[in-house]
């Protein structure tokens, strides 16, 4: 899909919204017929039509042949009447937009309801260009503003590629049209904590906890961590092995792990076991795939000796050359030669230790740029790509490339997948969440449509947590002998992200932890077979980021205080049809919020059914005064971390109809009120999520 152009003509008679991808409806005789006499008076040529200057609308429509045929007639007939009265006329373009508008249809198949339409109730609709006396007082202005927008949408990079799509998408029809079938699973190590234990560490020990769980699997990919990605746990020469030049000092100021995860390395290393080639020798006999997986930026600022991260987890490459930095950060500068030529190093030592592949790790973490630039980064890929078609050639194979990036504000951070899928740069990419706390859906459309294209393959993360505190030990805790909790991460929760990448058409997933856990969670192998998926319980949550801040305005309506939010929440269970085949499916409605109290109510309408209902006027509202919720967005993680539960406090739940939830995008409105409110005390929401239980 393209973005829309704008075309505005002369005169106030000429003004049109048309969205460039109408020229290519022109695959269709009937469509080109009717389309053409209008293109053409709006200066569009034949020429432009045939060289795809619009969006793809060809293809079968998506629309059941039920939903094509008179479904849209009363609100056409409205449509219809509208434009006449406004403009005196009535032409295909104008009315497909705002019927796309109103009902959120994509282009093909608000086209195919027109023209169902038209067969139906013919001359409704003009279907003859402009008179050449309307198209004359448009001037040469429309003919320059027709074209220069059409030059511009030449270049544009697609919607759908971007990330930023303008057309609302059947994600229901396109579910229910989508093949399910099982994929297969490429497994991530984080590099570093499959050593933090106390050791010494042994071949067989790393071997058996980390690696043989995955035999007999769907994994066919281990990603292999090389370390913390300034530092690393294997023989490197180009770089340093963790640990290696620090004093006693030093190595003091580190967690006791940290100073066994040097040990055990070093110890393995030192026995003619460098991790890396014990993982590759490991992988191969049991049938894996071993890549190695670098992180790309991962500098653990702020610059400090009393940073004990900075201290233990960077190395002298950064510390030596303050120049190589992002000004006032941490962070390298992949602008510099010197950088790019270092990350390179380290991946050539890995694909030489005799990797399959090499998994770049964009999402750790960005910036890799003072001003961003895609320019270099494309061209540094087309480098490592060169290095492993090198390596491979001598070792007789063909290396593989994976990206993992992040699936949205990707351009701010100059990493230009599309360019580096259609050159075929890499044959993985790993669209993820920058920060798990933000998203729980990470849609992956726009990757799979460039992927049936491309022939690279897409393989979502499935991360291990929430993530909205981090629960890593720092050396105060640990002396304390204290624990951080995060809000857990449900196995429905798992089941839920990955059907949804499933019905999105991924490839593969990429299960993102820190260790093996096939050993203590065996149901994660289960997530590869949709089968297995589609009546298995879910836990959904509305994407966090679009909740926040979560405090509702009020106004007063009717004498009471009144505010409401309508959220989205893509589901990838059909409810309907799991009943329709005998299950049965309960449903609970959760709510994360402030106590309620006298007076006030929040009523939540799914998809426009309901409400169901919390009133501040219960013996259970009253109960729960004692203990306000917790957002960690707002409140320093420090007042709260180390308590087990404090993600339930605010926890409200309420049970509710499960088929009120529908296969793909779904509406949940949220309405407060109050018959008064205090001014220090605003209603505030934090998170939103359903459980759907299955029993037969």
């Amino acid at each position: 899909m393209w973005a829309p152009i704008s075309v505005a003509w002369a005169g106030a008679q000429c003004t049109r919204s048309v969205d460039a991808s109408s020229a290519e409806s022109a695959q269709s005789p009937t469509s080109r017929a009717r389309l053409n006499g209008w293109c053409q008076a709006l200066g569009v040529q034949s020429w432009m039509i045939d060289a795809g200057y619009g969006a793809n609308w060809g293809g079968e429509s998506r629309l059941p042949d039920a939903d094509r045929t008179g479904k849209h007639d009363r609100l056409l007939d409205d449509i219809i009447e509208q434009e006449r009265t406004s403009t005196g006329r009535v032409g295909p373009i104008a009315v497909i937009k705002t019927l796309r508008e109103r009902t959120g249809l994509g282009l093909k198949d608000a086209k195919d309801a027109v023209d169902d339409y038209l067969a139906r109730h013919p001359g409704r609709i003009d279907l003859a260009p402009p008179t050449p006396s309307a198209k004359a007082g448009c001037g040469v202005l429309a003919a320059i503003l027709v074209l220069s927008a059409l030059m511009l949408a030449a270049m544009a990079v697609r919607a759908d590629d971007r990330g930023d799509e303008t057309v609302k998408r059947d994600f229901a029809g396109e579910w229910a049209a989508r093949e399910l079938h099982t994929v297969p699973i490429a497994y991530r190590n984080d590099g570093f904590s499959q050593f933090f234990r106390v050791g010494p560490l042994t071949r067989q020990q790393l071997e058996q906890s980390e690696i043989d769980p995955l035999a007999n699997s769907h994994a066919t990919i281990l990603v292999w961590g090389l370390g913390p990605g300034s530092v690393f746990c294997f023989d490197t020469k180009a770089g340093q092995v963790f640990g290696e030049p620090l004093t006693e000092t030093q190595l003091a100021m580190l967690r006791t792990n940290d100073r066994w995860v040097h040990k055990n390395v070093t110890g393995l290393i030192e026995q003619g076991n460098c991790p890396l080639k014990v993982a590759v020798e490991r992988g191969h006999e049991l049938g894996l795939k071993v890549f190695a997986r670098l992180e790309m930026q991962h500098e653990y600022g702020p610059v400090s000796d009393d940073n004990w991260m900075w201290v233990g987890l960077v190395g002298d490459f950064n510390k030596l050359h303050p120049e190589y930095r992002i000004p006032g950060t941490a962070q390298l500068d992949f602008k510099h030669q010197e950088v790019r030529d270092f990350k390179l190093a380290i991946l050539r030592e890995a694909a030489e230790a005799g990797a399959d592949g090499l998994a770049l790790d964009f999402v750790v973490y960005p910036p890799y740029f003072e001003l961003a630039d895609a320019a270099i980064m494309t061209q540094f890929i087309r480098e490592i790509r060169a290095m492993l078609d090198d390596v491979g050639q001598k070792q007789g194979r063909r290396l593989e490339l994976m990206a993992r990036v992040p699936f949205e504000s990707y351009d701010e951070y100059g990493l230009d997948w599309q360019t580096w899928m259609r050159q075929a740069l890499i044959d993985y990419i790993v669209p993820s969440h920058l920060r798990p706390n933000s998203h729980f859906d990470i849609r992956i459309e726009q990757f799979v449509d460039l992927a049936q294209q491309t022939g690279a393959k897409v393989y979502p993360t499935l991360w291990q947590a929430l993530g909205f505190v981090t629960t890593d030990q720092d050396p105060s805790s640990e002396k304390a002998g204290k624990r951080k909790y995060d809000k857990p991460k449900t196995q429905g929760m798992y089941s839920a992200q990955a059907l949804l990448f499933h019905r999105a058409g991924a490839d593969g997933l990429q299960l993102g932890f820190a260790t093996c856990h096939y050993g203590s969670a065996p149901w994660l192998d289960d997530l590869a077979d949709p089968q297995k998926l589609l009546y298995a319980d879910k836990h959904y949550m509305v994407d966090p980021i679009t909740i926040r801040p979560g405090t509702f305005a009020t106004n007063n309506v009717e004498g009471r205080q009144r505010g409401e939010h309508t959220y989205g929440l893509r589901i990838a269970d059909d409810v309907a049809a799991a009943i329709a085949e005998g299950h049965t499916v309960n449903a609970q409605l959760v709510l994360n919020m402030r106590p309620l109290f006298p007076g006030e109510r929040v009523d939540v309408l799914i998809n426009g059914n309901g409400p169901v209902s919390f009133s501040g006027d219960t013996e259970d509202a009253a109960a729960r005064r004692g203990a306000d919720a917790i957002d960690p967005s707002k409140r320093s993680h420090a007042t709260f971390v180390f308590d087990r539960d404090w993600w339930k406090r605010g926890e409200h739940m309420v049970p509710m109809p499960a088929d009120w939830w529908l296969l793909g995008d779904n509406s949940i409105r949220v309405v407060y009120s109050a018959s008064t409110l205090a001014a220090d005390n605003p209603f505030s929401l934090t998170w939103i999520e359903t459980l759907l239980d299955y029993d037969r």
